[in-house]
């Protein structure tokens, strides 16, 4: 793919399902936030919050739940969507990963 911009914003379109159903919306208009160092997708709903922190070909999933009160590091995933290889079916596959685990930590649908 090679475009990291486009690859995150795939990323979040094939998340919208899930998200939606752990009551979770986009926190920022600009839906992906830059600086120097990473690129942040942020959710947020009465159930709480998550963060998707994008560096170096890493995919960070960070949560905190209404009841818990504190970020956790959900986990870690490979997302090397600047590498010439990486396609479409590598992002379905990390957005499977990052859906299933935000359904399993606020308990509701992988949509």
């Amino acid at each position: 793919m090679a475009d990291k911009k486009a690859a995150l914003q795939s990323l979040y379109k094939q998340l919208e399902g899930t998200m939606n159903a752990a009551g979770l919306k986009a926190a920022d208009k600009a839906v992906i936030t830059s600086d120097e160092t990473m690129d942040v997708i942020r959710y947020t709903g009465d159930a709480g919050d998550v963060r998707l922190e994008y560096k170096l070909g890493v995919l960070d999933i960070l949560a905190t739940s209404e009841e818990e009160g504190k970020i956790q590091n959900l986990g870690t995933l490979l997302f090397e969507a600047e590498n010439d290889d990486w396609g479409a079916k590598d992002i379905r596959s990390a957005a499977n990963e990052v859906a299933e685990t935000v359904s399993d930590f606020f308990g509701t649908t992988f949509v």
